[in-house]
């Protein structure tokens, strides 16, 4: 009992010793929260004060306030992580077919086959508007590429299931079983291919950082506000086995 281990809980009530090894945890992470806050607080303005001259210029570069160029893209993509949806990337793409295919269902229009659809993508990436992104904008391209191949591939799966399970009879009505499961699964007609790809580069521009914007103040609180917040230290191993925790500032 002398060992530190409180056994009991609130409610079967704690012995006289527990009571008192109880009260001095409590006070340890009391009067680590006070010292430790006073820590966090100078090691947020020293990162401030060694971040706050970075900013985004004209030329897409980072630099600092002698004009030395720190980072030549922000963060290799050159996109704000306020605006990212999916996987840290600006487009969550199948949502955005979802939301489409609801909004604008285009039923007086033909669905596009694999080589139809792939090629209507192929000119609106030529477009200067698109081609105006490049080299910055690779990989939104790649993966606009990577999506429409990923769905053509989904589409020729399904359209060879249905005529393997046919049993060869062809003519029309398999015709008509075909494009009605097309039409359900993943089908774009034309102008639903228009509205997603200007969908996509409205959130893609929107989500690139702007010239200007003070980055190395917002990196700097992007670090210190949870370091602040990791000033208790919750954990104590009670009953952890493994004691790999993070403890928060040391």
């Amino acid at each position: 009992s002398a060992k530190g281990f409180v056994a009991n809980s609130f409610f079967s009530g704690l012995t006289a010793t527990e009571f008192v090894f109880h009260t001095m945890g409590g006070r340890e992470g009391l009067v680590d929260t006070a010292v430790k806050t006073a820590e966090t607080g100078y090691m947020a303005r020293r990162l401030m004060k060694a971040l706050e001259d970075l900013s985004m210029r004209y030329d897409g570069t980072v630099r600092n306030s002698e004009s030395t160029i720190v980072q030549l893209i922000y963060g290799d993509d050159n996109l704000h992580p306020q605006f990212m949806e999916n996987n840290d990337r600006p487009v969550d793409f199948n949502r955005l077919r979802v939301h489409i295919s609801q909004i604008n269902p285009c039923h007086n229009e033909v669905s596009l086959n694999e080589d139809d659809m792939l090629s209507n993508v192929e000119e609106i990436l030529e477009s200067k508007r698109f081609q105006d992104l490049l080299p910055k904008g690779i990989m939104f391209h790649k993966e606009i590429r990577e999506y429409f191949n990923d769905v053509t591939d989904k589409q020729s799966e399904i359209l060879d299931d249905l005529q393997d399970g046919d049993g060869g009879g062809g003519g029309f009505a398999n015709q008509r079983i075909k494009d009605q499961r097309t039409w359900n699964t993943c089908r774009f007609t034309k102008s639903q291919i228009e509205m997603f790809m200007k969908e996509s580069i409205l959130k893609y521009t929107k989500a690139l950082v702007e010239p200007g914007e003070a980055i190395g103040a917002t990196g700097a609180q992007s670090i210190s506000e949870p370091g602040t917040q990791m000033t208790l230290k919750t954990f104590h191993f009670a009953g952890v086995s493994s004691m790999n925790v993070t403890l928060g500032v040391p």
